[in-house]
């Protein structure tokens, strides 16, 4: 959601107009409850000058504020919750910072090859697509992302209608993933490992995003293991830095936990392999450990661990 065009209302007649019928296309829309995502801090912007958002609600009705407050405190959901990680984090749309806000993730989204998107709750402001979000400095921009907008609520629950459902247990995550991502061969350990745990939707959609890049970067090598221009920039990006979202494990971690994270090899069950790369699932914290790096020769790149986190024991 852009948060911003949730700012300069004149009355709080004219803001529960909307409020009420933002709630009432979350009611009508299941897909559009489960992918209208805000910020955390929306609770706390301006909508009527000098006013925190909160403090107009609780001017409401009884039934309306207990229901925007479940949205915006507990319910969401929450872009902060699964927000993307980027160098350079610095988003502007209109002049007004937006790095923590709706604009900001989305951009992040479609920067990292994702489709993000923006619904704005008032045409007479922010009634034009694209919206340009500026990434960096605004007298030094490092890119301009141009992101589709929407102002109205029945162009909005079309784009959450055609999105793919998010898988609603590990069995589905897992067959979306080897139907999604041809060039990784996901082994049947995960299967095992993940069966025996709880099934968290944050994770699940964080999971997918990791092998997403791990898929591309596949598809960018050829049959020496050699990564074309694309595959060498995935990489740069994510495998170097604090930040990074793929990492080896310490020496000490490979002393310790050697023989944990030793897997049966997808192409040869009988077969076990070493894997100490990982990618990184934080909430909980959870390890996709997978063959690295590329092998020469190899159709497909091997992921043989998606579970808790081994080190953590």
């Amino acid at each position: 959601m852009n948060e911003l065009s949730l700012l300069g209302f004149s009355n709080l007649e004219e803001l529960r107009h909307v409020l009420r019928d933002i709630m009432s296309a979350r009611q009508n829309s299941q897909n559009l409850n489960r992918l209208l995502y805000c910020s955390r801090r929306t609770a706390e912007i301006n909508a009527i000058y000098g006013e925190r958002l909160l403090s107009s609600i609780a001017k409401l009705p009884r039934d309306e504020r207990s229901a925007l407050f479940a949205w915006l405190g507990k319910m969401g959901p929450f872009l902060d919750d699964e927000r993307t990680e980027v160098d350079e984090d610095l988003y502007f749309l209109n002049g007004e910072e937006v790095t923590e806000l709706g604009p900001g993730e989305a951009a992040r989204q479609c920067q990292k090859g994702n489709d993000g998107r923006l619904f704005s709750v008032r045409r007479s402001i922010f009634g034009i697509t694209p919206l340009d979000v500026i990434h960096g400095l605004l007298d030094s921009p490092i890119e301009t992302v141009h992101l589709l907008n929407s102002w109205t609520f029945e162009e909005a629950k079309r784009w959450a209608d055609d999105v793919d459902p998010d898988p609603q247990s590990w069995i589905q995550l897992l067959d979306v993933s080897r139907r999604r991502y041809g060039r990784l061969l996901l082994g049947a350990h995960c299967d095992e490992v993940l069966g025996a745990e709880t099934f968290y939707p944050a994770a699940s959609r964080r999971i997918l995003e990791l092998l997403r890049v791990l898929d591309e970067i596949a598809g960018s090598a050829d049959a020496t293991a050699h990564l074309n221009q694309s595959g060498e920039e995935l990489v740069q990006r994510h495998f170097v830095g604090n930040k990074a979202w793929f990492t080896d494990e310490s020496d000490e971690n490979k002393r310790l936990f050697g023989n944990d994270m030793t897997f049966p090899d997808p192409m040869d069950e009988s077969r076990t392999v070493q894997c100490f790369w990982h990618g990184k699932i934080k909430t909980p914290q959870f390890r996709i450990h997978f063959e690295w790096p590329l092998q020469a020769g190899s159709e497909k790149l091997k992921i043989l661990y998606i579970g808790p986190k081994i080190s953590k024991k």
